[in-house]
């Protein structure tokens, strides 16, 4: 069964005023109501997607030029917490 967000659901009314896209529905198991999901699984989503972007990033800064390389050191500063050790490690920035 299928709900649309926003439309009452066994007596209670869900939070979302937009139709959630489908690989975001999930069905509570009693009584069906639409959850995002776990702060677990939402904090793995964003995990592997912050990987696919340091892979990308790293890869760019193999090909490219000392300006696109400093570039790149910059938004993985941005993206993420270890990444001093990503360019230490790709030799993306010299000091």
């Amino acid at each position: 069964m299928e709900y649309w967000a926003g439309e009452p659901c066994c007596g209670k009314s869900l939070r979302f005023p937009y139709r959630a896209p489908n690989h975001l529905i999930r069905y509570h198991f009693k009584g069906h109501h639409l959850i995002m999901g776990t702060e677990r699984t939402r904090e793995l989503r964003r995990r592997r997607h912050r990987k696919k972007q340091v892979v990308k990033l790293v890869k760019r800064a193999e090909k490219g030029s000392s300006a696109d390389k400093a570039i790149v050191a910059d938004k993985l500063r941005k993206l993420t917490s270890g990444a001093e050790v990503i360019i230490a490690e790709h030799k993306i920035e010299s000091k």
